[in-house]
């Protein structure tokens, strides 16, 4: 018989095939937790402890933006200024009148990021070229107002008077209306520094969504310092 007939068949069945391999000795492989070079130290996983500090730091920065909008939410709430309404802060023309009679008089304090309510004589009103937008100036007042959903209207030279509520801001400390006071100072050379906007109809309830975000900013950050912490410990 040829050497090539007594050798192994060069195929075999499925049978013989797993019985041979399930006799291998498996002792010698690597385990699951082993490193690649073979030291035996476990394998590290997960994220960089610079992303996790990244991730943080956004996060705090996010609740830093819209923090002013948590805070306004709140002073609707509890035994916040805003609970029971808004703040009425007057008429600007009978404050004209008070202070002819009276030059002490001092009008009522002008608190950015405020519910209130003003009325007064308007005038300057401007209309926004492709939304249904106005903006009207508090005659008497460094006050403009944001009317919202207005449907348009022809320009008028006649004073207006206007009784409305809602958010007031300091424009040197938001951005927001940086357009509006380029327009108003350009136009009609109305000084613009040192004014308010007030946001018609926008009332702290609106803003609902606002402490949402921030539980979900500061679970970011809480996430993250934990497994920061935990790479530290490990590493």
């Amino acid at each position: 018989m040829d050497a090539q007939d007594e050798s192994e068949p060069l195929l075999m069945d499925e049978d013989e095939f797993a019985r041979r391999f399930f006799e291998q000795d498996l002792s010698d492989l690597p385990g699951p937790d082993s490193a690649s070079d073979g030291g035996g130290a476990p394998a590290r996983t997960g994220r960089h402890p610079a992303m996790m500090v990244a991730v943080m730091v956004f996060s705090a920065l996010l609740m830093w933006m819209f923090w002013e909008d948590t805070a306004y939410w709140l002073s609707g709430r509890g035994d916040g200024p805003a609970a029971a309404g808004p703040v009425d802060i007057g008429d600007s023309a009978q404050w004209k009148r008070d202070f002819e009679r009276d030059p002490t008089f001092a009008p009522p304090t002008l608190r950015h990021n405020s519910y209130v309510r003003v009325a007064g004589l308007t005038a300057y009103r401007t209309e926004a070229a492709k939304s249904r937008e106005a903006f009207l100036k508090i005659v008497f007042l460094p006050l403009y107002v944001h009317l919202k959903d207005e449907a348009p209207s022809r320009p008028t030279d006649h004073l207006v008077h206007l009784t409305v509520s809602g958010r007031l801001l300091d424009l040197t400390r938001t951005a927001r209306y940086r357009g509006v006071q380029h327009f108003y100072a350009e136009n009609f050379g109305l000084p613009t520094r040192t004014a308010f906007a007030l946001v018609a109809e926008d009332k702290p309830e609106h803003y609902w969504w606002a402490p949402l975000l921030q539980a979900l900013f500061l679970t970011f950050i809480g996430i993250n310092g934990t497994l920061l912490v935990r790479a530290l410990r490990e590493g």
